[in-house]
């Protein structure tokens, strides 16, 4: 009999303690220590908060923060792994409704943390905007960059698809309302001018994804943006294309992958009210097939 108690105490333990790590603070409130329940689940929006409006500020803020989220995270269980140790049993003196009340408290608060943050953190695992967005890039996008604003030429945007909303891509912005916008011989025409573009390197790019002789970079500039195109010359599907304009409340986009990019040319102009936010750093970078840190990208500026 004494050893079912302590088999069944010895269950109860474990879960109030996976509870703890998957919901910090539960683990508390299963074991009986309401207070202290409460106090860490403060603690731990507060700290959700300043996080995701602090990681606006740069990368650093971004790869600070996480550590000290996870670190939190972790201290939270730890405690609770403490408190249940020394607890006799109190989940089952505990009211299931208490239990689903709090835990419920805990989902509300979240998702209203995640609605209002200025900030979202993506994964685009296309090469599309090859060399600017790696595969294996984590980006910070601000959500408010044009909550007073509107997308200026060069901008890297975040934005539902047109064709399925449930889709996010990210493009650069190529043309805004009422401009003119063609491709002859892979160049991008503006207005009747052909957009300012030299031929470069990156040598960080060329040694470290294999790319065949084929693919040139090249270094373009738009109203106050200058950023790196990747064409394939032997690639000739996307040569030339007819002009159109773009209307209002409208925006014209292309991938910096030129020739291997689904954008504009596919899915028409990208409305306003489609666009999410402003894509601003890579707080993280990792390549996907061997699961290595490109640490020279953490915290680079995406222009």
């Amino acid at each position: 009999m004494a050893s079912k108690q302590g088999a069944s105490k010895s269950l109860r333990q474990r879960m109030e303690l996976i509870f703890s790590i998957l919901v910090p603070g539960l683990g508390h409130f299963m074991s009986g220590h309401r207070r202290l329940a409460i106090g860490f689940l403060a603690i731990w929006f507060l700290a959700l908060f300043a996080f995701t409006h602090l990681s606006l500020r740069g990368a650093i803020w971004a790869d600070v923060g996480s550590v000290l989220i996870l670190a939190l995270w972790a201290a939270i269980a730890w405690h609770a792994r403490r408190c249940i140790h020394r607890s006799d049993g109190g989940i089952v003196h505990m009211r299931k409704a208490y239990q689903a009340i709090f835990t419920v408290s805990w989902i509300v608060l979240y998702s209203l943390i995640r609605l209002q943050s200025p900030a979202k953190l993506y994964k685009f695992p296309a090469s599309s905007m090859n060399p600017t967005i790696r595969n294996g890039d984590r980006i910070v996008a601000n959500l408010a960059a044009y909550d007073d604003a509107k997308p200026g030429l060069g901008d890297l945007i975040v934005f539902k698809y047109p064709k399925d909303p449930h889709f996010t891509y990210i493009k650069r912005v190529i043309g805004i309302p009422g401009d003119r916008i063609s491709i002859s011989e892979k160049k991008v025409i503006r207005n009747g001018q052909l957009i300012s573009m030299v031929n470069t390197t990156v040598p960080d790019f060329a040694s470290g994804e294999g790319l065949g002789r084929s693919f040139q970079f090249r270094a373009e500039r738009l109203g106050e943006k200058s950023y790196v195109t990747l064409i394939d010359m032997n690639a000739h599907e996307f040569d030339h294309y007819a002009e159109v304009i773009v209307p209002e409340c409208c925006y014209f986009v292309l991938g910096d992958n030129r020739d291997y990019s689904n954008d504009s040319r596919f899915f028409g102009f990208v409305p306003k009210d489609h666009i999410i936010g402003r894509a601003e750093y890579v707080y993280l970078s990792i390549y996907p097939e061997e699961f290595k840190v490109r640490w020279h990208r953490l915290g680079m500026k995406l222009e």
